[in-house]
């Protein structure tokens, strides 16, 4: 992905109604399952400059891991400190220390491996432990922003 998108990113995770339509969703889903301070272990998977993070923080401690360190510093500035550079197809942490896995729109890079990053997934989660999926859907909503970061299918 290009450093000047998570840049772009950024500045519209709080204000632009995509993100804020996502993020609602994303707390109705946890809302259905879990209360604010559950003290759950979660990751996020594919952070990005963390906006989601701040979300996630309220239902637990949340730990993020994205491949770009130029994302991981964005989220740094949003007072994230539990982060890590990693690919998602390796996961860094240990079998069964999660008990909340999100990864919100990994799954359609051009080179990641959808079934390596699901088992890595399931490694890292308890047993019963809950993952949240976001992908893009819909080949026709495909645009110059797919290009900029390297979209391999939707």
């Amino acid at each position: 992905m290009e450093p000047r998108e998570y840049q772009i990113m950024y500045g519209a995770e709080k204000s632009h109604w995509w993100y804020e339509g996502m993020a609602g969703i994303i707390r109705t889903v946890l809302n259905t399952h879990y209360r604010p301070g559950s003290n759950l272990r979660i990751l996020d998977a594919g952070c990005g400059p963390g906006a989601v993070m701040g979300l996630l923080s309220e239902y637990g401690d949340v730990t993020g891991f994205d491949m770009s360190p130029h994302a991981t510093r964005l989220s740094r500035t949003r007072g994230h400190q539990r982060l890590a550079i990693a690919s998602a197809m390796a996961i860094p942490f240990a079998d069964e220390t999660f008990d909340l896995v999100t990864s919100l729109d990994v799954l359609y890079f051009v080179n990641v491996q959808d079934s390596v990053v699901l088992m890595e997934i399931a490694r890292v989660l308890v047993p019963r432990g809950r993952l949240i999926l976001r992908v893009p859907a819909f080949d026709w909503l495909r645009g110059i922003h797919d290009i900029k970061v390297s979209t391999g299918h939707r």
